[in-house]
């Protein structure tokens, strides 16, 4: 039975500091702000939390298939299908977080007008959830997947203390925004630390769909922002979805194009 506790406990652990890592923002900050405050903050982070799901669900359906192809030797393979699928996160998860950010007002609206001081915090924390998704892709695939777990359970308690102290800090002085930005920083710290590991394990990951998919990004919010007083909102999301696609395909069509033969595969068995 001790023996089987000591080969469990990397596994074990490795789950409390991932489920523990997304906790945190909120329980430090319970320290530091009043309820309501925290409210605010918690509605944003839940909100926002729904998008990287789908990119956990993924990764969490193509974990069998890396683990495979990497204990098999097959690296090739497993570098190409890496970057396949990681275009086609991006591709996807870069509209659905500028879009978050945009319409955050509306969303706000939605859930009621006590939420209305979660906006400013919505339109940060939509952007940490593209982070959020590169998370789930190369930390709970990827690294999984390459027998990583050790070296991503590290990185991971380094970004929660981080996350800890930015969190009581920025809190105190800045509210739920300054707890937003925390998390931002943090998030970013720990992407950082994950493209080391892959980097020192000769797997080094490259995105070069990521400028492209960030410039057509930004064109959205520029037209949806320069229109929002002229059209409705549901005229607005498609007009921001189309100007998404339309520079999409003016900057890297080849990419755009095999993302979407990504995605056919997928469904396709």
């Amino acid at each position: 039975f001790r023996r089987v506790v000591r080969r469990a406990w990397p596994f074990f652990s490795y789950n409390i500091t991932q489920v523990g890592y997304s906790k945190i923002a909120i329980v430090f900050f319970g320290l530091v702000a009043l309820p309501e405050k925290v409210g605010w903050f918690a509605a944003a982070f839940a909100i926002s939390d729904v998008i990287p799901q789908w990119s956990y669900a993924s990764c969490g359906a193509l974990l069998p298939l890396w683990t495979r192809l990497f204990e098999s030797n097959r690296i090739d393979e497993l570098v190409e299908l890496r970057q396949k699928v990681l275009d086609l996160i991006i591709f996807l998860a870069v509209p659905l977080g500028v879009a978050l950010a945009i319409f955050a007002p509306e969303i706000c609206h939605i859930l009621g007008s006590r939420f209305a001081n979660s906006v400013v915090v919505l339109r940060i924390v939509a952007y940490r959830s593209l982070l959020a998704v590169l998370d789930g892709f190369l930390g709970h695939g990827f690294l999984i997947a390459i027998n990583k777990i050790k070296e991503r359970q590290v990185a991971q308690a380094w970004s929660a203390v981080l996350l800890g102290v930015l969190t009581l800090s920025f809190g105190y002085v800045w509210g739920p925004v300054g707890v937003a930005v925390a998390l931002l920083i943090s998030d970013s710290t720990l992407i950082y630390q994950y493209l080391r590991i892959a980097s020192r394990s000769d797997l080094k990951v490259e995105c070069p769909a990521f400028l492209s998919s960030v410039a057509a990004g930004l064109g959205m919010a520029l037209v949806t922002i320069k229109l929002s007083s002229v059209l409705n909102v549901a005229t607005l999301v498609a007009v921001a979805l189309i100007t998404y696609s339309v520079l999409l395909i003016a900057l890297t069509p080849q990419r755009l194009v095999g993302a979407g033969r990504t995605l056919r595969e997928s469904f396709s068995g």
